[in-house]
């Protein structure tokens, strides 16, 4: 079983290996509390997992961390919608299983309630009841789990697992099958200090990438400045992005005296200050976005302002070296 999680370079790195004789709940617990209690500071700092919908990984974890919130990888969901919905099992036709499907999907990847609500309308109006009735019972009151516009929370855009998917293929192409217990340990610890060793390397090319002579001209160009200082390389990409944005943004509601205002994004209103935003990209990634650099300068503030992003994506920030796993 793999932990990994997503860094400040928006790189996977694992952080924890358990090899499991079996999948049952009390070793998939003990391996847990381990992982917990050698890892608790930064555990509890920890919002959410995402998994795919094995119960018995996802009642450990509610009942471990339940401070955190639970994700289910959105490939895994259409994948079991795509296999629980069989013709031969519901006695349904092909046609109504590719609408039903078809409709799941358009709820899955919601953007906004708007989004949902039309998918779901549809799918009431269209499906068989049988399938409706697997629905109530498995997913509707879990929707905060599943549909895309409701699990953003500093998930940093992450809806699948497949970093851990790409880690797991890599590793059992390097390590190779049929191993002894003594080998496949001494080749994982070898393929992660290769991995270590590359990451260590793009982080020396991302500072070789500073140039120390960038030409200040406006207020505009030096808050660019700030943040590519300020920022890892990834985490600067995503605010440079919101840069070539926001200056075409149009504020609604602008009250100077609240500095508050509101905005529409991907069809819903949001709410803005010129710290905090409810959009999808403030609260995905933890960085400013346009809106909050639009108000900003509606205001006359610095477009720049270190309480708009955490520590985790602070440029230089001391990385922990792997830990037993």
């Amino acid at each position: 079983m793999l932990f990994v999680i997503e860094d400040g370079e928006g790189r996977s790195q694992i952080v924890g290996v358990g090899i499991l004789v079996s999948e049952f709940r009390p070793i998939v617990k003990w391996l847990m509390e381990c992982f917990k209690e050698d890892n608790l500071e930064a555990v509890q700092k920890t919002r959410g997992f995402i998994s795919d919908k094995d119960l018995t990984e996802r009642s450990v974890i509610r009942e471990l961390f339940d401070w955190a919130r639970l994700f289910i990888c959105q490939f895994h969901t259409l994948r079991i919608f795509g296999r629980e919905i069989c013709p031969t099992k519901m006695k349904i036709t092909k046609e109504e299983k590719e609408n039903a499907l078809r409709c799941l999907d358009s709820m899955v990847k919601s953007s906004c309630q708007m989004d949902y609500d039309n998918a779901h309308s549809k799918f009431i109006s269209t499906a068989p009841k049988v399938i409706q009735d697997y629905f109530i019972k498995n997913w509707q009151d879990i929707t905060d789990e599943w549909v895309k516009f409701k699990i953003f929370n500093l998930n940093f855009k992450n809806l699948t697992n497949n970093r851990i998917e790409s880690l797991n293929g890599k590793l059992k192409y390097e390590i190779g099958l049929y191993n002894s217990l003594t080998e496949f340990i001494k080749n994982c610890f070898k393929w992660a200090n290769y991995r270590l060793k590359c990451n260590r390397l793009k982080d020396i090319q991302d500072v070789l990438r500073i140039n120390p002579n960038d030409v200040v001209i406006t207020d505009f160009e030096k808050a660019k400045v700030l943040y590519k200082e300020c920022l890892t390389h990834y985490a600067y990409k995503v605010v440079l992005e919101q840069f070539e944005y926001f200056e075409f943004m149009t504020l609604l509601n602008f009250d100077a005296v609240s500095q508050t205002c509101t905005a529409i994004c991907r069809k819903e209103e949001i709410y803005i200050t010129p710290y905090t935003c409810t959009c999808f990209e403030m609260t995905s990634m933890g960085l400013p976005c346009r809106h909050i650099l639009a108000i900003r300068l509606a205001l006359k503030m610095s477009l720049f302002c270190r309480h708009l992003f955490g520590e985790m994506v602070k440029k230089f920030r001391k990385q922990a070296s792997f830990k037993k796993f």
